[in-house]
């Protein structure tokens, strides 16, 4: 679309570069494969996002708040047609969103600045204070094998022992079955 393109071009910064083999501002030297390769982290980019987008005169579509403590996305729809191309790897909003959260912001549910994201070293007056912020490690799913009884049977998940199907099946007690007579059975 040439109207996207045209539109793009006045936010007057470089598209994202995946995998940048030389340092520049903000970028953190990584391992990589066999060696290692400067990558720039989701907060330093996400606060350069905001500082592009105050100067291209788009804060209508996200920008910092009153506060310097905090940055709302005013319009979800052009953010994701005209800023996440130009700044991040994510293709939408909610994948833009999952970023917030592993690198620990927090939304704003009520009040003021409802719908709102911060950080406690996510500040507009300091955009190095963004390095610190490291992404949160999802504990490691650990698959242990099935413990076995005594028996030799599968432990289920609340330690019970599961049973074979011959098992399950065994003739029912007596006592057990309902007394009178048993209606709606068809014959099989």
């Amino acid at each position: 679309h040439q109207s996207s393109a045209m539109s793009n071009k006045s936010l007057n910064t470089p598209e994202f570069e995946e995998g940048e083999n030389e340092q520049s501002e903000g970028s953190v030297r990584v391992v990589s494969g066999s060696g290692f390769r400067y990558v720039v982290p989701f907060p330093w980019r996400l606060h350069q996002m905001l500082e592009e987008i105050e100067k291209a005169g788009d804060s209508s579509i996200v920008s910092w708040l009153p506060d310097g403590m905090r940055f709302q996305v005013h319009n979800p729809t052009k953010f994701v047609e005209k800023v996440i191309p130009k700044f991040f790897k994510q293709k939408s909003y909610k994948s833009f969103q999952r970023q917030l959260h592993l690198y620990g912001f927090h939304r704003e549910t009520d009040g003021a600045y409802r719908g709102s994201y911060f950080h406690e070293s996510f500040v507009r007056s300091n955009r190095q204070l963004a390095l610190e912020i490291s992404r949160i490690k999802a504990p490691k799913r650990r698959r242990t094998p099935p413990q076995k009884t005594a028996g030799g049977k599968q432990k289920t998940e609340v330690g019970q022992s599961r049973l074979s199907a011959l098992e399950r099946f065994q003739p029912l007690d007596p006592k057990q079955l309902p007394r009178g007579p048993i209606r709606n059975i068809k014959p099989a």
